[in-house]
């Protein structure tokens, strides 16, 4: 699809189509430089907090502003040279560098008295990763220790609170507060919860609450055998909106129930859970959800509807992110049902859902279950998430589903589900006819880019009607040829060749290298990798690279003859009508080829510069 071109570069198709006509005659042409070999960039996926004093809060060094976890990858493993700047100023402390966080790193600093508003980054000998947005504002610093009095003021180094309950009554809007380690709080407090947020007074859209762990320490809320709810959002009081939950050792029947809240960040928490509750991490009717980087695992129990992450009824606007959701790593069979559930009971259909970039694994019932959703109301996507060992039962008390990802609706939407580049490895060894496989469809999807390596004749690639299915380039093996292929074009039935059964990066002679369609807006792997590496994009959730970032740059020489002219403006037009099968990246680096990366083309063509970005 030609995607809309910017307002001082456009032009009609045919007029360019026209001017090219010429250079087919004249053939003007200018070289460009190659494409250099580098190792990988940083890469940043998201921030404990987005924003927070520079001032205030525990002095260190005459730093005093708070602290703030940087998620990412390939930022090495000690700093040396590299740095953090926030609006291109190195005014922070480092606190640490590159620790092992999940499948990835993380790193700590904090706010110095000159930080101002801006983006911070990343910068290695490899290069300067993505900015992400900071915001330096008013509010005050609080601490949680185990010497601490609640009739204390809170402040460091000496008048710390001792429970995150007086904490959250006594914040207000734009308040911070760190647990340092070793504090463990199991009281129960009232409606069956240690902690009970009920939005008095609540935070605001420049103005958060957040309880966020001290770096490196280990902050616990609840118990796993005697607190029904470790934090809770109750059905009463106000709808509590804009707070951050970060870093915490979370446990309890359910480690988080929030009802009617807006704006809630999760950020980094351990979870786990027994069986007397709905799911680990809970959300009824609530909106605006951000739970990034969260590893929610060993849920204890065997019932149906209990889950592992559950986001029930008219809960919308959801971002679910970086997360590990291992239900029954030990494989018991008693780990509750779904690893990831929608299903509004009772309510409307959820839409504007967006899960990506996370490992979902071990489930009793399907891993990620898309039940009562409409796209036609806002985007229903899943991409870049590693799910493998789904669905292998046993039932739990009754039949489910045991689907790696299944989607469907209680209307009949025509907006199909996304589904792409994600990497699937043995979807539903429970093996029951109908309910298990890598995708069950029950309304409209697409599928691009993804990878299902099924392990025996019992796991179906599809279950549901092709007429429901649209997309390509996807990689299907282990029982038998590629299906629905009327409906989903240049699809393969070739081995993936997985590294193995628990790491699905690609091997270096694996077919789905620079096999995958390239899709505007996907420009990263699950680990931080750019997309592409090598001459295109790859299928699944991993982009080859092997520890080296070798990929093919945008460039104006489409053809790579070394010159710039007359072929590669034809080359250039049929990108941006879709035709002649060439998979050069776009220009401006927004995934699609549009009559600005047209007219670029004819620029250097004439002798300009190649432009390259947006």
């Amino acid at each position: 699809m030609i995607s809309r071109p910017k307002l001082q570069e456009t032009g009609r198709l045919t007029q360019i189509a026209s001017k090219a006509a010429c250079y087919l005659l004249i053939g003007t042409c200018m070289l460009c430089l190659p494409a250099k070999s580098q190792s990988v960039p940083p890469s940043i996926f998201f921030t404990d907090i987005t924003s927070g004093p520079n001032t205030g809060g525990e002095n260190v060094n005459g730093y005093s502003g708070a602290y703030v976890t940087i998620y990412g990858n390939n930022f090495g493993s000690s700093q040396g040279s590299s740095a953090v700047t926030l609006n291109g100023q190195t005014c922070l402390r480092v606190v640490s560098w590159g620790s092992s966080y999940l499948w990835y790193q993380k790193l700590v600093v904090q706010l110095g008295a000159n930080c101002a508003s801006g983006s911070l980054a990343v910068r290695t000998q490899a290069g300067t990763s993505n900015a992400v947005s900071f915001a330096v504002r008013s509010g005050n610093i609080y601490c949680i220790s185990t010497s601490g009095n609640d009739s204390n003021n809170g402040k460091f180094p000496s008048s710390c609170w001792a429970t995150m309950a007086n904490a959250a009554l006594r914040m207000t809007a734009g308040d911070t507060v760190y647990l340092l380690n070793g504090v463990k709080n199991v009281s129960t407090t009232q409606f069956s919860a240690v902690v009970n947020i009920m939005g008095n007074p609540g935070g605001s859209a420049s103005m958060p609450i957040a309880f966020v762990a001290y770096p490196g320490a280990t902050a616990t809320i609840g118990d796993l055998n005697n607190s029904t709810y470790a934090i809770r959002v109750p059905q009463v009081g106000d709808n509590p909106a804009y707070y951050v939950i970060a870093g915490l050792t979370i446990r309890g029947n359910e480690a988080m129930d929030v009802f009617s809240a807006d704006h809630w960040s999760i950020i980094g928490n351990d979870m786990s859970c027994t069986t007397n509750g709905w799911s680990c991490f809970h959300a009824n009717g609530s909106t605006n959800l951000y739970l990034y980087g969260n590893n929610v695992h060993d849920i204890h129990g065997a019932a149906k509807l209990y889950h592992a992450v559950y986001f029930t009824t008219d809960t919308n606007h959801v971002w679910l992110g970086w997360n590990l959701v291992d239900p029954d790593p030990s494989h018991t069979g008693a780990a509750g049902c779904r690893g990831v559930q929608f299903y509004s009971t009772g309510g409307s259909d959820q839409y504007d859902l967006h899960v990506h970039d996370n490992i979902i694994r071990d489930t009793v019932c399907d891993a990620l279950n898309f039940a009562t959703i409409n796209p036609d109301q806002g985007t229903v996507e899943a991409y870049n998430n590693v799910i493998y060992h789904a669905g292998t039962g046993p039932d739990p008390d009754g039949l489910a589903d045991y689907s790696c990802i299944y989607a469907d609706s209680a209307s009949s939407p025509r907006t199909p589900v996304a589904l792409y580049n994600n990497s699937l490895y043995d979807c539903g060894a429970r093996g029951f006819s109908g309910l298990s496989g890598a995708f069950k469809t029950g309304i409209p999807i697409q599928l691009r880019n993804n990878i299902a390596y099924m392990t025996n004749g019992g796991e179906a690639y599809i279950n549901g009607s092709c007429s429901n299915l649209s997309g390509g380039n996807n990689i299907w093996f282990g029982n038998g040829s590629d299906p629905c292929s009327s409906n989903l074009s240049k699809d393969m039935g070739v081995n993936p060749a997985y590294k193995s059964a628990t790491d699905l990066h690609l091997t270096s002679g694996s077919s789905a290298i620079d096999k995958g369609q390239a899709i505007g807006g996907l420009t990263r792997d699950i680990t931080g990798v750019p997309r592409p590496q090598g001459g295109g994009y790859d299928v699944g959730a991993y982009e080859y690279s092997n520890g080296t970032a070798t990929g093919k740059q945008p460039t104006c020489d489409l053809n790579a003859d070394g010159v710039v002219n007359s072929l590669d403006v034809t080359i250039a037009i049929n990108q941006a009508l879709g035709i002649g099968g060439y998979n050069n990246l776009s220009l401006t680096q927004d995934g699609g080829w549009s009559v600005v990366d047209v007219q670029r083309v004819i620029n250097a063509a004439d002798g300009q510069a190649c432009r390259i970005g947006p």
